[in-house]
C-alpha cells in the first residue's frame, strides 16, 4: 500500500513533510524539539538584543522576521503534530494489516502445506491411477484379444451353423423325396390291393363257375352211369368197337402226356419267373416296383389266359356235350356197342380228371399268386418300416441339429452379452479415466491458481513492508 502525500493539510499549506529534506517519521520529534530549543534560544537572544538595541531598526526587522518565523514554525509544529497523529493512526492500521498479513501468511503457509499434502496425495492417486490405467490398458488389450478370439469363435460357430443349416436343408430335401416315394408306394400298394381284390373276385367267379360245372358234370356222370348200367347189358355186342376205342384211348393218353409235359414246362417257366421276380425284389426297390408292375401285367395276362382256358374248357364242355349228345343219339339210333360207350365214358372221365387237375393247378397258381401278393405286402411293409426308420432317424437328426443350433445360438447370445458387458466396462473405465484426468487438470489449475495467489499475496506483503519501512 502506497503512502498518500498530505499536500493540503490545514495550517500547513503545500508544505511537504515527507520531502527529501526531512527524515523519517521516527526522527520527526527529535527534530521538532531541537528546532524549538533553537528557536527559544534565538528568541531569548533576540529579546536581549531588542532590549539592548531598541533603536536598531534592523534588529527589529530581524526580530519581526524571527517572530514571523516562530509563528510559522508554531503553525508548522501544529501541522506536524496533526500529521504525527495521522501517521500514528496510519502506523497502527499498518501494524494491524501486518499482523493480519502475518496471519494470512500463516494461513497461506498452512494452506500451502495442505495443498502440498493434497498435491502429494493427488500425485499418489495419479500414480495409482496411472498404474490402474496401465492395468486397465493391459486388461483392455487382453479383453480385445479375448474379443478377437471370441469373434473368431463366433465366426467359426456361424460357419458351423451355416453348414448345419445346409445339412438340415439336405435332410429336408431327402425327407421330401422320401415322402414323395412314400406317396408313390402308397399309390402302388393301393393299385396292388385293387388288383388283389379284382383277382379275388375273378377267383370267386372262376370257383363258382367250376363248382357249377362240376355239379353239372356230376349230374351228367350220374345220368351216364345210369345209361352205362343200361348199356352194359349190350356190351358184348360191341367188343370189336371197343378195340377201336382202345386205340383212340391210347391216342388220348399220348395227348394227355404231351399236355402234361407242356404243363410242366409252363410250371417251370412260372417258377423261374417267380425266382427271378424274388431276386429282383431283393435287389432294389425300384426294380421290385417295375417287376411288380410286370408281374401284375403277367398276372393279368395269365388271368386272361385262364379266362380263355375256361372259355376253351366251356367250349370243350360244349363239344363234349355235343359229342355226348351225338353218342347218345348214336346209342339211341344205332345202339352202338357198350365198349364205345365205355370209351366215351372213360374219355369223359379223363376230361373230368383233366378239368379237376386244371382246377387244382389253378388253385395252386392262385395260392402262388396269394403268396406273391403276401410277399409283396411283406416287402411293402418292410419298405414302410425302413421308411419309418429313415423318417425317425431324419427327425432325430433334425432335432439334434435344432438342439445344436439352439445351443450355438445360446452360446452366441452369451458371447454377445459378455462382449456388451466388456464394452460397458471399457466405456466405464474410459469415463473414470477421463474424470480422473479432468480432476487432475482441475487440481493442477487450482494448485497453479493458489500458488499464483500466494505469490501475489507474498509480493503484496513484501511491498507493504517495504513501503511501511520507507
Amino acid at each position: 500500500m502506497q503512502w498518500m502525500r498530505p499536500d493540503n493539510i490545514p495550517g500547513v499549506g503545500s508544505y511537504n513533510l515527507l520531502g527529501d529534506h526531512h527524515g523519517p517519521i521516527k526522527d520527526l520529534e527529535l527534530n521538532r524539539t531541537r528546532s524549538l530549543s533553537g528557536l527559544e534560544q534565538s528568541g531569548r537572544t533576540y529579546k536581549d538584543i531588542g532590549y539592548r538595541l531598541p533603536d536598531n531598526i534592523e534588529m527589529q526587522k530581524k526580530l519581526k522576521e524571527a517572530q514571523d518565523q516562530i509563528k510559522s514554525l508554531d503553525i508548522l509544529l501544529t501541522g506536524a503534530n496533526k500529521q504525527k497523529d495521522m501517521f500514528e493512526k496510519i502506523y497502527k492500521v499498518l501494524e494491524q494489516k501486518l499482523s493480519s498479513g502475518e496471519q494470512n501468511l500463516k494461513e497461506l503457509e498452512s494452506e500451502k502445506n495442505k495443498l502440498n499434502k493434497a498435491i502429494s496425495e493427488l500425485q499418489k492417486e495419479n500414480t495409482d491411477l496411472e498404474s490402474k490405467r496401465a492395468s486397465a490398458e493391459h486388461e483392455s488389450h487382453a479383453i480385445s484379444a479375448q474379443l478377437e478370439k471370441e469373434k473368431n469363435t463366433v465366426k467359426n460357430l456361424q460357419k458351423e451353423c451355416s453348414s448345419l443349416q445346409s445339412y438340415v436343408c439336405k435332410l429336408q430335401n431327402e425327407v421330401k423325396e422320401l415322402e414323395s416315394e412314400k406317396i408313390k408306394l402308397a399309390k402302388i400298394i393301393s393299385k396292388l390291393e385293387n388288383t388283389k381284390a379284382n383277382l379275388e373276385k375273378d377267383r370267386d367267379a372262376i370257383s363258382s363257375c367250376l363248382n357249377e360245372e362240376k355239379e353239372r358234370y356230376k349230374k351228367e356222370c350220374a345220368t351216364l352211369m345210369s345209361t352205362i348200367t343200361q348199356l352194359q347189358r349190350e356190351g358184348k355186342i360191341y367188343d370189336e368197337e371197343n378195340n377201336q376205342m382202345d386205340r383212340t384211348i391210347q391216342e388220348l393218353v399220348t395227348m394227355n402226356a404231351s399236355l402234361e409235359k407242356t404243363k410242366d414246362i409252363i410250371a417251370t417257366q412260372l417258377e423261374a419267373e417267380r425266382d427271378k421276380s424274388q431276386k429282383e425284389l431283393k435287389s432294389s426297390i425300384s426294380v421290385l416296383l417295375e417287376e411288380s408292375e410286370a408281374e401284375k401285367v403277367k398276372l393279368s395276362s395269365r388271368i386272361t389266359e385262364l379266362q380263355k382256358e375256361t372259355l376253351e374248357l366251356g367250349k370243350k364242355l360244349e363239344n363234349t356235350e355235343q359229342e355226348f349228345q351225338s353218342v347218345s343219339s348214336q346209342l339211341l339210333e344205332e345202339k352202338s356197342s357198350v365198349s364205345t360207350i365205355k370209351e366215351e365214358c372213360s374219355a369223359m372221365n379223363f376230361t373230368i380228371l383233366k378239368m379237376e387237375n386244371e382246377i387244382a393247378d389253378s388253385k395252386t397258381e392262385k395260392i402262388n399268386l396269394v403268396q406273391g401278393l403276401s410277399e409283396l405286402e411283406n416287402v411293402t411293409a418292410s419298405l414302410e418300416k425302413d421308411k419309418n426308420a429313415l423318417s425317425s432317424c431324419i427327425e432325430e437328426e433334425i432335432e439334434k441339429s435344432k438342439k445344436e443350433c439352439s445351443v450355438f445360438m445360446s452360446l452366441i447370445t452369451e458371447l454377445k452379452q459378455k462382449l456388451e458387458h466388456f464394452h460397458s466396462e471399457v466405456v466405464q473405465l474410459k469415463i473414470t479415466i477421463d474424470e480422473l484426468e479432468k480432476k487432475n487438470a482441475s487440481l493442477e489449475n487450482d494448485k497453479k491458481a493458489i500458488s499464483s495467489q500466494w505469490e501475489f499475496e507474498r509480493d503484496k506483503s513484501q511491498i507493504a513492508l517495504e513501503e511501511s519501512e520507507a
